[in-house]
């Protein structure tokens, strides 16, 4: 069984001497990183962190690195709850994201995941929610984020019917709106 450090790093060295594309956006989100596997925060474009040790490891690994938080949000309605399996409260992440700033990483954004099969509308609208209070925070702080990483949880037609997916985008679409900019 290969590790996915050793998977990664794998990947990685691959795409470097295989002519990597900087236009193709890699995400790393292990949660634990260790300090073989740091230094490809450089050629990947972000990294997810959920404390503060590895935000010292990655400072020094890969400064300069884009870094974003997973955040755990409480969203009732999905059939398999993934919302409270990986992240940080949302304060935490206003902390980390502020001391990423410090270290000389780039705070980047955010990220949440609703549930698989989440079929309660309202869910979308209190996650974004809690995203947005993050944002505001650290804009107070002098910190812009520009991603929020919606994580997936969209119901796809297995046993019961579900809404259309146009529905979930539509919510989102008015779901306190935030103002990120495009980024390569």
């Amino acid at each position: 069984m290969i590790s996915s450090r050793r998977l990664l790093k794998a990947f990685v060295s691959s795409l470097l001497t295989g002519g990597y594309s900087p236009a193709l956006a890699l995400t790393v989100s292990l949660l634990v990183k260790t300090a073989c596997t740091l230094p490809y925060a450089y050629v990947v474009h972000r990294v997810c962190t959920y404390s503060e040790p590895e935000l010292q490891k990655l400072a020094v690994a890969a400064p300069g690195a884009r870094v974003f938080c997973r955040i755990l949000v409480d969203c009732p309605g999905a059939e398999w709850p993934l919302s409270r399996k990986f992240g940080c409260h949302p304060d935490m992440a206003v902390s980390l994201l502020h001391q990423a700033s410090l270290l000389g990483l780039e705070a980047f954004g955010l990220s949440f995941h609703v549930g698989s099969q989440q079929t309660n509308l309202s869910s979308w609208d209190t996650a974004v929610g809690q995203a947005r209070r993050v944002f505001d925070q650290l804009e107070a702080r002098g910190v812009q984020l520009k991603m929020l990483n919606l994580g997936g949880g969209f119901p796809a037609h297995y046993r019961a019917r579900v809404q259309p997916l146009e529905v979930y985008v539509q919510i989102l679409r008015i779901a306190r709106p935030l103002s990120l900019v495009p980024y390569c």
